[in-house]
């Protein structure tokens, strides 16, 4: 919970001289993920701090990092709002709820929904949302796929229409465009683009890793070594092959659908960028944030940056403006 604590305190600056308000912000953030802090064994921690001091059965953690039983949001809520130092959150998510899955107590979204309604209650959150990482990428078969119909129907059991479901944070970028391109499945082999589907449920959608994690340049690389496979040397003979790939099996399988598909379509990502007015051989990372951010279903995208310089470039988007619908569907329909 370091990030909340540093942003606690420049909230606190910020306001005390008057240079912004509480309501010209908003201010997310998620509960599932355990936060461990530096040089402490993280099974004691846990096993100490998490199912002793709270009683949480260890049936309901998954390998030592992550916990959706209710007492463990309820108390991760309070925490984050100390380390604010604000009243409340506009948004709060259940981080990756999909590795609750994996366990023998998988979660009961009906009774977490009571708790997020119960804060929303006492003024502690505004609304509440999913953040997940594989959840809405994977099939219906999949252990980890999250169906958002009946996560929707969970909230309007609890609380009506007027319930707080309001957000969905997935990842989508250039080189993981699968909530944008992949369907959902609604059951009896009735399919609709998932994107379609959240916006008809009247879900907001943040959008994680908006810029590949930062591995733009090295995706590039590894699209331009697939397209010369077969074909011919490659030119660099002395240097070696910076590429990157995702961690999980499923993520690179997808991955190879999308360069696959960029290889028969004779299109680089670079053909994809240009269409940005931003775009300049230098600046890949605030074109690629730009076709994201533009998309009509994506109210904000998230984004990474651990340099100043790294601001000050994105910010030039702030300045911009979005890219045109038909020209966006245009350079996403080959990813």
């Amino acid at each position: 919970m370091r990030s909340e604590r540093v942003i606690g305190l420049l909230i606190n600056d910020l306001m005390s001289a008057g240079q912004i308000s509480r309501d010209e912000i908003f201010i997310s953030t998620k509960g599932g993920l355990l936060p461990i802090p530096k040089s402490v064994d993280t099974k004691k921690h846990v096993t100490i701090e998490l199912l002793g001091k709270l009683g949480i059965p260890p049936s309901y953690v998954w390998n030592y990092s992550h916990c959706l039983h209710p007492t463990y949001i309820d108390f991760s809520i309070d925490c984050s709002l100390a380390n604010l130092n604000l009243e409340a959150v506009d948004c709060y998510f259940l981080h990756n709820p999909e590795l609750s899955l994996l366990l023998e107590s998988s979660p009961n979204f009906h009774v977490l929904f009571q708790l997020l309604e119960s804060k929303r209650q006492q003024g502690k959150i505004m609304h509440y949302g999913i953040a997940s990482w594989n959840g809405f990428r994977r099939r219906p078969h999949s252990s980890q796929y999250l169906n958002l119909n009946e996560m929707i129907q969970a909230a309007t059991d609890v609380a009506g229409a007027s319930h707080g479901l309001r957000f969905i944070e997935v990842p989508l970028n250039i080189g993981m465009p699968f909530v944008a391109s992949h369907c959902a499945y609604l059951g009896n082999g009735v399919r609709k683009s998932f994107l379609d589907l959240v916006t008809e449920l009247g879900i907001n959608v943040f959008t994680s890793a908006s810029l590949y994690e930062g591995k733009l340049a090295e995706l590039f690389s590894l699209q331009k070594l697939l397209n010369i496979s077969g074909r011919f040397d490659s030119k660099e003979e002395e240097n070696p092959a910076t590429v990157s790939l995702p961690e999980s099996e499923n993520s690179i399988a997808q991955l190879f659908d999308v360069l696959l598909a960029l290889k028969f379509n004779d299109v680089s990502y670079l053909d994809i960028l240009s269409e940005s007015q931003v775009y300049q051989e230098s600046r890949i990372y605030p074109a690629a944030l730009d076709l994201v951010r533009s998309r009509s279903d994506v109210i904000c995208a998230l984004t990474g940056m651990e340099m100043s310089e790294y601001v000050t470039e994105n910010c030039i988007l702030t300045q911009t403006p979005i890219i045109e619908d038909i020209i966006l569907e245009g350079q996403w329909q080959y990813l």
